[in-house]
C-alpha cells in the first residue's frame, strides 16, 4: 500500500506542466508600518529592515511613504536621518528605494523587504481624488462641494472626504469660511469634511480625497 502511494505521488509531480512553478515565486514582505512621528518609532522600524537585509544580501529595502504632500517629505528626511541609513548609507543607499504612496489620513510608512525576484510592492493609499479645486469663484466651489456630497453618499455614509489646502494663508481661511458656511446653508453632515493644509505657498490648490471605492 505504501508503495503504490509513494508511485502515485511521484507520478503527480512528473505530470505537473513546467508553468506550475509560479506557485513557488517569491513575494515581497511587510515588516511594519510606522504611523507614529516619534524618532524612536521610525528608528525602531528602521531595524526590522536592517535586519532583514543583513539576513539577505541579495534582497532589497523598499519603503511606501503615505500622507499629504508635506508630510510625505517631512518623514523622507526623517527616515534619511535615522541612524540605520546615516551610519549605513553608503553601502545600503543602492538597497533602499523611498516610494510616494499618496494621501492618507494618518501619515505613514510602509516599510517592505523585497527578495531576489520578487515583483516591487504596489502603493495602495485607500485614498482617490475626488477632485481638484483651484478657483475661489463661489458658484463653482459649491457646485464641487455638491459634487463631493454626491460622491460620499455613493461610497458610504459613514466615508469621509479629505481637503487638502495649499496657497496663500489669506486664500486658504477664505476658502474654508466658504465651505463651512455653504455646508451649514445645506444642512449637509459637517463631519464628512476635513481641512488638512499644507506650507503656505503662492499657488491657492485644494486636492479633495475620499476612499477609494
Amino acid at each position: 500500500m505504501r508503495v503504490a502511494t509513494l508511485f502515485i505521488i511521484i507520478w503527480v509531480f512528473a505530470i505537473l506542466p513546467v508553468n506550475a512553478q509560479w506557485i513557488f515565486e517569491p513575494s515581497p514582505t511587510r515588516l511594519r508600518i510606522v504611523a507614529s512621528k516619534k524618532q524612536d518609532a521610525v528608528e525602531s522600524g528602521m531595524a526590522v529592515l536592517e535586519a532583514r537585509l543583513d539576513k539577505d544580501k541579495n534582497g532589497q529595502g523598499y519603503i511606501i511613504n503615505y500622507g499629504t504632500g508635506t508630510e510625505i517629505l517631512a518623514r523622507e528626511k526623517q527616515l534619511q536621518n535615522t541612524t540605520f541609513l546615516q551610519r549605513r548609507l553608503f553601502h545600503d543607499g543602492p538597497r533602499i528605494t523611498f516610494v510616494r504612496g499618496g494621501f492618507r489620513p494618518i501619515a505613514s510608512s510602509d516599510i517592505w523587504f523585497v527578495p531576489p525576484g520578487a515583483d516591487d510592492p504596489v502603493p495602495d493609499s485607500g485614498y482617490r481624488i475626488v477632485t481638484v479645486i483651484g478657483d475661489l469663484n463661489e458658484e463653482l466651489l459649491m457646485a464641487e462641494v455638491d459634487h463631493i456630497y454626491i460622491d460620499l453618499g455613493n461610497v458610504g455614509q459613514r466615508s469621509k472626504a479629505y481637503f487638502v489646502v495649499s496657497g496663500p494663508t489669506r486664500d486658504r481661511r477664505q476658502f474654508v469660511r466658504k465651505v463651512s458656511r455653504y455646508v451649514r446653508l445645506r444642512k449637509f453632515p459637517q463631519a464628512l469634511l476635513e481641512f488638512r493644509y499644507e506650507k503656505p505657498s503662492t499657488k491657492f490648490e485644494v486636492t479633495v480625497y475620499a476612499p477609494a471605492q
